[in-house]
């Protein structure tokens, strides 16, 4: 049975507590889930782990990602948005949050995506990393392209 997004994203979120950090296994986890479109990405983010499937999704190797940013895969109209919700986790104001964006194929073509995020803490509790369960949307599910935020706080 596939887990929903944010249920997904909270057992991520277990896998490594705050009290007792294991971000092996977290990232073991996250390479063994080919199923769905999953990336890490550090808290300045640069992709830390990305597995096949979001590779594939964006028309790139997983050794191609590991050596970029999300940042460096967004549209540059949804770019903005972005550095606000990295800064935000960064900080520590949010612990999940979802979004719309797209994000740019190597081909050049847009990806329209629905991210749910959340931010895994270190064992001092500030923010280690951030996981991102990447759904794929269909163009006509994005009237008008307005990005929707949903933030967890």
């Amino acid at each position: 049975q596939k887990l929903q997004p944010i249920a997904l994203l909270i057992a991520f979120q277990a896998i490594v507590s705050a009290q007792s950090p294991d971000q092996q296994k977290l990232l073991q986890q996250i390479k063994r889930a080919d199923a769905d479109q999953l990336a890490v990405s550090e808290k300045d983010g640069r992709f830390l782990r990305v597995n096949s499937t979001f590779a594939w999704l964006v028309g790139r190797t997983q050794q191609e990602l590991l050596t970029m940013s999300v940042s460096d895969i967004t549209h540059p109209e949804d770019l903005l948005n972005d550095v606000d919700n990295l800064a935000a986790a960064r900080a520590g104001q949010v612990r999940r949050h979802q979004v719309q964006k797209r994000y740019l194929h190597r081909d050049g073509h847009p990806i329209p995506v629905d991210v749910h995020a959340a931010v895994v803490p270190s064992a001092s509790g500030d923010p280690w990393c951030i996981v991102a369960h990447v759904l794929p949307l269909e163009p006509a599910s994005q009237p008008e392209r307005k990005l929707r935020v949903v933030a967890d706080r």
